[in-house]
């Protein structure tokens, strides 16, 4: 006798529960999940409305901290329960009490919902747009009112910093490795380093130092909003030298002190990898322009 391996049934064979017979319990949210919306729940007892605190929530129910003066037990039924998520009022209805446990001093009670399910979607969509709302009012951490001359310097100065990379970059194309990057002494080397010295490392010193001036005759109250504008404009360039890197992220451990004192050390940049050379040059030929 063979025994079929693949019995195929249509749906009208199947067997099973049918109707409110089948058991559907949809996601649990906590309100944690579901930050920066703050969810309230209010019940009608024999005393009148309560606040109860949430602390979860899902399509056809929710879990609350329930006030141990009010007498509840399981099977009652709230005629009147509305639970909300900031100003939005996602359930009002009736609802009956599926659970009651306690957790240390507290009583936690579980409701069902009578009414009609809960948009969960709404919800969610809601704690996004609320979300972004919080994330662009701290989208321009950057903004200080007035600070003219210390935001047309940082401003310059990264315009500078452009225009020199365009420049830089194409240099390197044109000149061998050994003059750009090489250990020894050559004089287009020598004449190299000059050149980057006395023309956009004197001009980045001179620049950081009126940036440094304007930055210390501004309010305390400033000070951060400014760190923000400078960040954005000049911190990718200035992060292309090994000497700031390190500095900033400290990869061995140690402070950051310690690098840039001894890259202040070095007279020539010669030790200094790739082209990040120039950056460095110009962040340790300046006291002024370090310290920031």
């Amino acid at each position: 006798m063979t025994v079929s391996l693949h019995r195929i049934r249509t749906y009208e064979d199947l067997d099973g529960a049918q109707g409110r017979e089948v058991y559907f319990r949809p996601h649990r949210y906590r309100v944690g999940d579901l930050a920066p919306l703050k969810a309230v729940a209010s019940v009608r007892a024999a005393s009148g409305d309560v606040l109860c605190q949430v602390l979860d929530v899902s399509q056809n129910g929710v879990a609350m901290e329930w006030p141990v003066e009010v007498p509840v037990s399981v099977g009652d039924r709230i005629p009147s329960v509305s639970v909300k998520f900031d100003e939005y009022e996602a359930y009002a209805g009736e609802a009956r009490i599926s659970s009651v446990r306690e957790a240390g001093s507290a009583l936690i009670v579980g409701l069902q919902f009578e009414g009609p399910l809960v948009s969960m979607d709404d919800v969610l969509e809601l704690r996004t747009i609320k979300a972004f709302a919080e994330e662009t009012a701290q989208a321009a951490a950057w903004h200080a009112p007035g600070l003219d001359r210390f935001k047309v310097l940082v401003s310059e100065l990264r315009l500078y910093l452009e225009d020199w990379k365009v420049m830089l970059d194409a240099l390197e194309g044109r000149l061998p490795w050994h003059v750009l990057h090489g250990d020894t002494e050559s004089p287009a080397r020598a004449a190299l380093v000059v050149q980057l010295r006395s023309g956009f490392v004197a001009e980045v010193v001179k620049r950081s130092e009126e940036i440094d001036a304007a930055l210390r005759s501004a309010p305390p109250s400033h000070q951060q909003a400014m760190k923000h504008f400078s960040h954005r404009q000049v911190h990718e360039f200035m992060m292309q030298s090994p000497c700031l890197h390190r500095m900033l992220h400290k990869p061995f451990g140690y402070p950051g002190d310690y690098e840039r004192c001894s890259a202040r050390r070095s007279t020539s940049p010669s030790s200094l990898p790739r082209r990040r050379k120039r950056s460095s040059a110009a962040r340790t030929s300046s006291g002024a322009g370090s310290r920031r």
